[in-house]
């Protein structure tokens, strides 16, 4: 599997060009045709859709980037490279995998060469020669050529210490936090975290094995998918036929079927095929006004702060963020241009490039491409004087700044009143500052809380989760099905959030937004301006 990426719908049945492989990042496909030319569909987030042309024998689709292997076994990749994922070496491979932010490959010869960020020591292999590699998000495993496995890195925070079983190997798969593999008599053997049963395989002999994020699918001799663990969202439901190849990703699965066909079946919540025309990819809640990116990457914003003004600048952009009384958004340039209010210099960003961005309640922060943040706007509680080192993610708030570290681990700085530091004990995917307490969703999905507690922001509930925001008192949280559950000073409005997968959400001051499957819009508590 290779883990993270878009997410959305794909009806069974639905087909696309004649293929040999298949490959889901998270849940955008790209499929390798019998010509070997790469098609793909879906969220095309970094031109992760937009493949590079030439002849390729073998693809593999990580975090919005992926990479294939050519006919002359060169590797070129294409995509995010926030850690250099996509800066594949000269050598000439065998073999190759994808995950969250890193890939490995076998080289000539058998020996393992990664590239990417190697925060957790995924992109530390062993030493020895390889037949087959599997990459996910923060470990990686792979079969000497012996037959025997070896993985490193880590899983989640409460399963990597699992190790692999013994025996002979043949294929090889590694999902979230669980992986499989396909023995050399056809059985299939698990480990991991298996809370929904994707570790414990059935009886029978396979022939192929693809772990996805909480379930596991695998071709049975003869060419029949059987699939196990989590089936919310139909993943786990496969359809009837002969099957070739299998790739299993977040919440949608894809095959190949004997006669060259793709079918997937399953739900991407972020839509395998192409949005329709005035439709947004992604959102962001300010004080009392909204703003989106749309389709055709530029920007619609609405809501009546004559402060900040709802005509935002034109051009192209890649993300957006809305803080009280200003908005910044990166251009596909990578520049960042802001407007609105600028007492404390929050609508004045500095020069240079950057990968990520968000703006608290008067100021802002970002990473830049060597990792670094940088923050412009109030500092009168320190929330624009950020640590140093190197980041993946980070989250402004009313007067503190979180950020989640390369190893995973978080770390706040600022005051706001009560705002207490990250707990160090839990590694993080994501973070979210609200006005005085900040929550983020670790490895294994569960929400940890720390901060102020006046209103019950810190009472995260049970469950595995996959986005999250918070603002002044409350925190918002999407989990893997698209269900919304907030928490908090939410009211009787903001929390009662509409009953519609949502596969993004953004708290704003008093109300929530969040995007559906189809890129449509959806708004809720008081003050919950709809688009215009």
């Amino acid at each position: 599997m290779a883990n993270g990426g878009a997410s959305g719908s794909a009806d069974q049945g639905e087909t696309a060009p004649q293929v040999t492989q298949v490959s889901l990042s998270g849940d955008s496909p790209c499929a390798l045709r019998s010509t070997g030319t790469i098609a793909c569909w879906g969220k095309n987030a970094n031109g992760l859709s937009t493949p590079p042309a030439g002849v390729f024998s073998q693809i593999s689709l990580g975090a919005e980037f992926g990479c294939g292997l050519r006919t002359d076994q060169t590797v070129v990749c294409w995509g995010a490279n926030d850690f250099g994922q996509s800066d594949a070496p000269e050598d000439t491979f065998t073999a190759i995998s994808v995950g969250y932010d890193h890939a490995c490959g076998i080289v000539t010869g058998g020996a393992l060469r990664c590239w990417g960020s190697d925060s957790l020591g995924q992109s530390t292999p062993p030493e020895g020669r390889f037949s087959a590699v599997s990459v996910s998000a923060f470990y990686s495993c792979a079969i000497r050529v012996g037959g025997e496995l070896s993985c490193w890195g880590i899983g989640s925070a409460d399963h990597h210490a699992v190790p692999p079983p013994e025996g002979k190997f043949v294929e090889v798969s590694a999902g979230h936090d669980h992986a499989c593999g396909l023995q050399r008599d056809g059985i299939i053997a698990c480990w991991g975290n298996d809370d929904h049963g994707q570790s414990t395989p059935p009886m029978g002999t396979f022939e192929h094995v693809s772990a996805g994020e909480l379930y596991t699918c695998g071709i049975i001799s003869g060419g029949r998918v059987s699939c196990w663990g989590d089936n919310r969202s139909g993943q786990s439901s496969a359809p009837a036929g002969e099957f070739i190849a299998i790739g299993a990703g977040r919440t949608l699965t894809c095959g190949v079927r004997a006669d060259g066909a793709a079918v997937c079946w399953g739900r991407a919540l972020d839509g395998v095929n192409t949005p329709p025309a005035g439709l947004f990819k992604q959102i962001s809640a300010g004080a009392v006004q909204t703003c989106s990116i749309t389709t055709d990457d530029t920007l619609d914003c609405w809501g009546d702060n004559p402060q900040q003004p709802a005509s935002p600048p034109p051009g192209t952009f890649t993300q957006v963020s809305a803080g009280f009384s200003h908005v910044c958004g990166i251009r596909t340039d990578r520049t960042i241009a802001c407007w609105g209010l600028n007492q404390y210099g929050q609508s004045t960003p500095p020069s240079g490039a950057f990968a990520q961005l968000s703006c608290g309640e008067q100021h802002c922060c970002g990473i830049r491409g060597d990792e670094t943040i940088v923050c412009w706007g109030d500092n009168s509680a320190g929330q624009s004087t950020p640590p140093t080192g190197s980041f993946r993610a980070l989250s402004a708030g009313s007067g503190h700044t979180c950020g989640i570290r390369l190893s995973g681990s978080a770390v706040c700085w600022g005051d706001s009143g009560r705002i207490v530091s990250a707990p160090d004990n839990a590694l993080y995917l994501k973070v979210a500052a609200g006005q005085e307490h900040s929550c983020g969703i670790e490895l294994d999905g569960s929400i940890a809380c720390w901060g102020q507690n006046s209103a019950g922001q810190l009472d995260a509930p049970a469950g595995s989760y996959s986005d999250l925001s918070a603002s002044a008192g409350y925190t918002c949280a999407t989990n893997f099905d698209g269900a919304v559950t907030c928490w908090g000073n939410v009211g009787t409005e903001l929390g009662h959030p509409p009953k519609v997968a949502l596969s993004q959400i953004s708290a704003g001051w008093t109300y929530a937004c969040g995007l559906d499957a189809t890129g449509k819009e959806w708004c809720w508590g008081s003050v919950a301006r709809q688009p215009l």
